[in-house]
């Protein structure tokens, strides 16, 4: 599931509108439409912007292999690829928040685990 679509998802989940999201970003609600769209590409501030009126980890919104690597032409850097191509520190702090989210669940299935053998 790409990032757009994984933002409509939760959005409207949580159903809430475009607008509200729109307007707690301080964009257009035409402006959010096309990121939910994916006819625009976002940087990692708006997609830690987004993540935070969802209420969700910024990372949860990065798609099922982890990363989407895609390079623009443009001079800005975008959450698919920074431009100088030096992906370890651009994604850093993502990782890092997915690895210590992945490793609470481990423990918390170790636990339901322990729970579910102990009730035997």
């Amino acid at each position: 599931m790409k990032i757009n679509e994984k933002i409509r998802m939760i959005r409207e989940a949580q159903s809430i509108s475009q607008e509200a999201v729109a307007n707690s970003l301080g964009i257009s609600q035409k402006s959010y439409s096309r990121i939910e769209s994916g006819d625009t590409s976002l940087k990692v501030s708006q997609l830690q912007r987004i993540a935070n009126v969802l209420k969700v980890n910024a990372g949860e919104l990065l798609d099922s292999s982890g990363i989407s690597i895609r390079i623009e032409k443009q001079e800005t850097e975008n959450v698919y690829g920074p431009q100088n191509g030096n992906i370890q520190n651009y994604y850093s702090p993502l990782i890092n928040e997915k690895i210590k989210t992945l490793e609470q669940e481990v423990q918390n299935l170790k636990t339901e685990i322990a729970l579910l053998i102990s009730n035997k």
